[in-house]
């Protein structure tokens, strides 16, 4: 689900945020969870313990637990900006779009980051929300030499959802010439590319942007299946294997290169 690609680029915890001034107990000392809830009831005002102890959940992929959890600390901080987008982010994990966009409207009607409004427009985009281009462009109307590229990635992801492949292309075209270093934007092309079975054109693109990260797994696993369609199966096999070089916990290359492999 092509949703989760750039939101997973949103870190659990805001690299914007101030940090927790009241702690005063590192992280080192938090090796246990019953250590984590013994330091919150000692220190009930440290948020960076109560995310310490949500971690622990989504560390162990328990999404539900984490969730809950932040809720609950939501009860009695409901205007804390950082535990809703907390929320909002493990809701994208454990696939809940719904809740991740009610999460990122409730900090649109606190106090939004201009991060916080691409999320909310990528989230409505998911969902062929035509908010999704309102808000993309506002960007551009009030903050198009910051959020430039992200504002035609929105449009161009709110089309290509809509099943207006083509069209999208356009638009990836300008947040690219926006920031040639913009690699989503080259992945969401080359898809659109992809489901217009237009597999050449896509690898081109994809190749471009391995020129531009190397490191970019998703355009190694992609390659991949341009190239089965391309019915050049060795080659595939390669770039399944260099995105699990970049990325060994890569599902979905594991699996089509024991697909191949077999």
């Amino acid at each position: 689900m092509r949703i989760y690609h750039l939101c997973f680029l949103l870190l659990f915890v805001a690299c914007n945020e101030e940090s927790e001034k009241k702690t005063t107990t590192p992280v080192a000392e938090l090796p246990k969870f019953n250590t984590m809830q013994d330091l919150i009831q000692k220190y009930p005002d440290s948020l960076i313990l109560k995310e310490n102890l949500i971690q622990y959940y989504r560390d162990s992929a328990d999404y539900s637990k984490a969730i809950e959890i932040t809720s609950n600390y939501l009860k009695t901080d409901s205007l804390n900006t950082k535990l809703w987008r907390i929320k909002g982010t493990l809701a994208v994990e454990n696939e809940d779009t719904l809740l991740s966009i009610q999460c990122f409207e409730n900090i649109i009607n606190i106090q939004p980051t201009g991060n916080d409004l691409i999320w909310l427009a990528i989230l409505y985009a998911s969902t062929k929300n035509p908010n999704a281009n309102l808000i993309a462009d506002s960007l551009l109307v009030h903050n198009k030499e910051i959020y430039e590229k992200e504002a035609y990635y929105i449009k161009g992801y709110f089309l290509s959802r809509s099943n207006k492949k083509q069209e999208s292309i356009a638009y990836f075209d300008k947040s690219i010439q926006s920031s040639y270093t913009f690699v989503e934007a080259y992945r969401e092309k080359a898809l659109a590319f992809y489901d217009l079975k237009k597999y050449k054109e896509a690898l081109d693109v994809l190749g471009k942007a391995i020129t531009v990260k190397n490191n970019f797994d998703e355009a190694y696993y992609y390659s991949g299946l341009c190239l089965e369609q391309m019915k050049n199966k060795e080659l595939a096999i390669e770039y399944y294997q260099n995105a699990l070089i970049y990325n060994p916990n890569y599902e979905l290359a594991e699996m089509a290169l024991n697909r191949l492999t077999k």
